[in-house]
């Protein structure tokens, strides 16, 4: 065989016995998860948050003038009120005042202090206290309806802002949390991390903290009280 074809022939065989490149499919990507419209896309937003089962428990009070469910998350009741699309949720939810916590004139008579979500179909209900369970629901859902002034009544839980602030105050003036009245409390939007008390040099950072208002009196004298939403952080004037 002349050599330059012992040499082609060579190089064929090594080319056969080469390793060839893998056809496998590669992995699709993860599917998103799809925005919150109905009751089965929240309570699998929850279940993805939680890594935790979220049961429907029953049936919710009725209000706003469709059925409801409540879940549990976190060991918490959540009510979930589905309306035929979501511009009937919004007209729904713009007849709700969160001040005098009626729906149409008529009071909500099942919650004390409840928040409320408005997100595609839904309008979803937390009436607990567990701070937990407000930032989850909150950073699905987003804020919720606007918290005007509250002139406190006999019945608790209040928002957990607002037992801190008694909390702190009666250390602050060692005295029993029982001895402080509580005036009234509101959703308040502060200036910066340090709720725009700074006290000298304080490192403040910039950008709005939501949080509450809160006007206590002791011993006859009143307090005016800012915290952020959960009550980690409560400054006043000293």
């Amino acid at each position: 065989m002349p050599a330059a074809w012992a040499a082609i022939f060579l190089m064929s065989l090594i080319g056969g016995c080469a390793p060839q490149p893998s056809l496998a499919p590669t992995q699709a990507p993860p599917t998103a998860m799809p925005p919150i419209e109905t009751t089965e896309n929240l309570i699998a937003a929850l279940s993805l948050a939680t890594g935790e089962s979220v049961p429907v428990k029953g049936d919710a009070p009725p209000q706003f003038g469709v059925t409801g469910e409540i879940i549990k998350v976190a060991g918490e009741p959540v009510a979930v009120y589905a309306f035929p699309d979501s511009a009937s949720r919004a007209t729904a939810q713009s007849e709700i005042d969160p001040q005098r916590l009626t729906f149409l004139g008529q009071p909500l008579a099942e919650w004390q202090h409840p928040r409320i979500w408005g997100v595609g179909r839904l309008l979803v209900v937390y009436d607990g206290s567990q701070g937990g369970t407000f930032l989850l629901l909150s950073g699905l859902l987003g804020d919720p309806l606007p918290a005007e002034t509250l002139t406190p009544g006999q019945d608790e839980p209040y928002p957990p802002a607002v037992s801190a602030a008694i909390g702190a105050l009666a250390q602050a003036r060692g005295v029993d949390p029982g001895q402080i009245e509580l005036l009234s409390y509101s959703a308040a939007t502060w200036p910066d991390g340090c709720l725009g008390l700074s006290s000298g040099g304080d490192a403040c950072a910039p950008g709005d903290v939501q949080g509450w208002q809160v006007n206590l009196k002791v011993d006859g004298v009143k307090f005016e009280l800012r915290t952020d939403d959960l009550g980690q952080r409560v400054r006043w004037r000293r």
